[in-house]
């Protein structure tokens, strides 16, 4: 049951990923190297639960597909590129259906009511979409805002040192309520991230640092810590053509791949 618990924070977490994969350590030319056409990412070892990313055969990330609340909602992010290769929008679709009649029955066994995972999803309509604006200055694109599907706002990011910082400010209700900094080495690789949130009145704060372990330049490990306090070690694990298959820290990541014939 914790591991289930652990799987479903960590789908509904990804599910707010906007950019190329910033927390995989995974470049876009791997992807077009092995003409990988998409791949399937399980977190735990429940791979009922997942995200899908698409990538085209340049190795640019075209879809990110997460399904949640038992398999009725399925939010895939849409990538569009320019005929100059930079990304030129980005959308978000929701739709919302039935859950999953074994993991209900498998929940209800566990003593779980399913109503906590699922909320409010049977007053939604089939679909929703939400849109995202998208700011450059020449080449470099240093502004997304995004809307929910009722045009309220959701998040605005804004990119500063060539995308080496990204500072996201999180709203609801038309609230600020979350802002955090991701600080990047290179592309793909974290340095710190650190921010802060109101929830119920009360503000809390954190502030994670990243060391790594390189071997032939792949990502062997990183140490994760919190205010100098190292909190976790996680393994990565590739097969022989450089691909990720899975990492091992306190949460257990595996990696499937399809490819372009």
């Amino acid at each position: 049951m914790k591991n289930f618990l652990i799987l479903v924070i960590c789908v509904l977490t990804l599910s707010s990923v906007i950019a190329q994969e910033k927390g995989t350590y995974q470049a876009d030319s791997i992807y077009k190297t092995n003409n990988v056409k998409l791949r399937k990412w399980y977190m735990g070892t429940n791979k009922k639960l997942g995200v899908i990313t698409y990538y085209d055969k340049e190795g640019r990330l075209t879809k990110y597909q997460v399904k949640m609340n038992l398999g009725a909602t399925d939010k895939t992010t849409h990538y569009q590129y320019g005929s100059n290769g930079q990304l030129e929008s980005i959308v978000d679709s929701i739709k919302y259906g039935e859950p999953d009649k074994k993991e209900i029955k498998s929940l209800k066994k566990m003593g779980i009511n399913p109503n906590m995972l699922l909320g409010d999803i049977n007053n939604k309509p089939q679909l929703e979409v939400s849109k995202y604006d998208l700011v450059y200055e020449s080449d470099e694109l240093i502004k997304i805002t995004k809307y929910n599907p009722d045009g309220t706002l959701d998040f605005i990011d804004n990119f500063k040192n060539n995308g080496k910082i990204q500072e996201r400010a999180l709203y609801r209700n038309g609230e600020l309520y979350r802002i955090s900094f991701t600080e990047y080495l290179i592309p793909n690789h974290k340095a710190k991230f650190y921010g802060w949130e109101m929830s119920s009145g009360k503000k809390s704060e954190w502030n994670y640092s990243f060391e790594y372990e390189l071997e032939n330049g792949l990502v062997k490990s990183y140490a994760r810590f919190d205010n100098g306090k190292e909190m976790e070690t996680v393994e990565y694990f590739y097969d022989d053509n450089g691909l990720l298959l899975k990492t091992k820290g306190n949460i257990l990541e595996q990696f499937e791949y399809q490819f372009y014939e």
